[in-house]
């Protein structure tokens, strides 16, 4: 976690230095908010991640799954949102969850 760069913000807020979108949730009204900000914050549509363009198959930004849930929406070069998540009631906003990876050994 990391505090963010607005002072008048920073005694109420977190941010995430990498952020996923599974740590965040967010609104019908804030998705459509964050889809219309412009050409390069095209979240909303589906794509593979970049690649290199001296090697086609290698990837310059993550796995498909973390570019399809973290790098289109916070991504610098593309939506850059920042996550602002409350001190006071953190704790509140856990989900708890598996990792992918574990989905199968759940219950041996």
């Amino acid at each position: 976690m990391d505090k963010i760069d607005d002072p008048s913000l920073a005694p109420f807020y977190l941010t995430c230095r990498h952020p996923h979108q599974g740590m965040y949730l967010v609104t019908p009204a804030l998705l459509r908010a964050w889809r219309d900000r412009g050409p390069n914050c095209q979240f909303d549509k589906v794509r593979d991640r970049p690649s290199n363009p001296r090697n086609p198959g290698q990837p310059t930004e993550g796995t498909q799954r973390v570019w399809m849930s973290s790098q289109m929406m916070f991504g610098g070069r593309h939506c850059a949102i920042k996550q602002l998540l409350p001190v006071d009631n953190f704790g509140q906003l856990t989900v708890l969850h598996l990792p992918n990876k574990n989905y199968r050994r759940v219950g041996k």
